[in-house]
């Protein structure tokens, strides 16, 4: 009985011991597969060409050539790393007749100018010249020129000098003159107000 038994415990312990082996058997193989996946996978990834430069002077060409936009969304040809760089320089009045005035100075941004009058008689009349710079290095026509306007339309305007296919060249300057005339306002003495945008688009001289 006691001879039974005690085999019956030697059993138990031997199979403990080889439980034990195999689960430590187990974890070393899994590990060494572990190791070989990744040593595996940096070997491919050491295989693969380094596009991080290409990529960054795909981007640094894109932005530079975002950059050279002038703001009417013209896109010139920088095939040549020529920058482009033409707008409005600066605004200033070039007359005034009766009691016209500005009710706000003018504004502009690179392709626009926005007049905001007031007068009050017939033949009331303010004019502004409108100037425009090639500071880039690429040669420029006018695509288009054009007004947006809102107000009494007792109020009308006249644009002279730059128009459309006039060439501006490199380092050169070019103006717009814009006259707003008070042509009928009735009986009444009220002043009568108007705001006028003028939008110029040049594109590239090929």
């Amino acid at each position: 009985m006691q001879n039974t038994k005690r085999i019956k415990n030697t059993m138990m312990f031997i199979l403990c011991i080889i439980v034990c082996i195999m689960s430590i058997a187990y974890a070393v193989l899994a590990t060494n597969l572990v190791s070989l996946k990744e040593n595996k996978k940096i070997s491919d990834d050491s295989n693969i060409p380094n596009n991080s430069d290409n990529s960054n002077n795909s981007n640094g060409s894109n932005n530079s050539r975002n950059s050279n936009y002038s703001r009417n969304g013209n896109i010139p040809n920088s095939s040549n790393n020529l920058y482009w760089k033409v707008g409005i320089l600066d605004i200033t009045e070039a007359g005034i007749v009766g009691e016209a005035k500005s009710i706000t100075p003018p504004t502009n941004t690179s392709s626009t100018a926005t007049f905001n009058v007031s007068l009050k008689k017939p033949g009331d009349s303010m004019t502004y010249k409108v100037t425009v710079r090639n500071s880039g290095q690429l040669n420029a026509k006018v695509h288009s020129v054009y007004a947006v306007t809102t107000g009494t339309k007792d109020i009308e305007y006249k644009l002279s000098g730059i128009k459309v296919g006039d060439k501006l060249a490199v380092g050169k300057e070019d103006e717009l003159y814009i006259k707003i005339t008070c042509k009928n306002i009735g009986s009444s003495n009220e002043n009568k107000s108007r705001n006028i945008t003028v939008i110029m688009n040049y594109i590239q001289d090929l």
